[in-house]
């Protein structure tokens, strides 16, 4: 699970991500609030797609926390090694979304791991 924040209402800012995903080939799997100010958002991905949801998360206006930057990082840099052995594999992620104050920074709540779908 990858943690982040947003100045949005969190279930309204994951209609408008879902959305975005979907158009760069991603399936959402479950999407919803957990609390007033929490949502999570689970979709899976073609690999080599990483750059691309990255790119996609972090130019929504999500703030990712430092753990889950180094991981979607690590994602990408290990699909580029591993090239056409890329191919056909999935990527699983879970986003847990917090509201923020405006200006208030990233405290920094809990991020898991990313895992590989079939």
């Amino acid at each position: 699970m990858l943690a982040a924040t947003c100045e949005a209402a969190p279930s309204s800012f994951l209609e408008h991500l879902s959305n975005a995903l979907a158009a760069l080939g991603a399936f959402v799997l479950r999407q919803g609030a957990v609390s007033e100010h929490c949502a999570e958002i689970d979709f899976e991905f073609p690999r080599v797609h990483a750059m691309d949801v990255y790119c996609l998360l972090v130019a929504n206006g999500i703030e990712l926390s430092q753990e889950a930057h180094q991981q979607l990082a690590d994602l990408c840099h290990c699909t580029q090694e591993l090239g056409g052995e890329a191919e056909g594999t999935l990527v699983r992620i879970n986003v847990s979304v917090y509201a923020r104050a405006e200006g208030e920074s990233f405290l920094g709540a809990p991020a898991g791991k990313l895992s590989e779908a079939a």
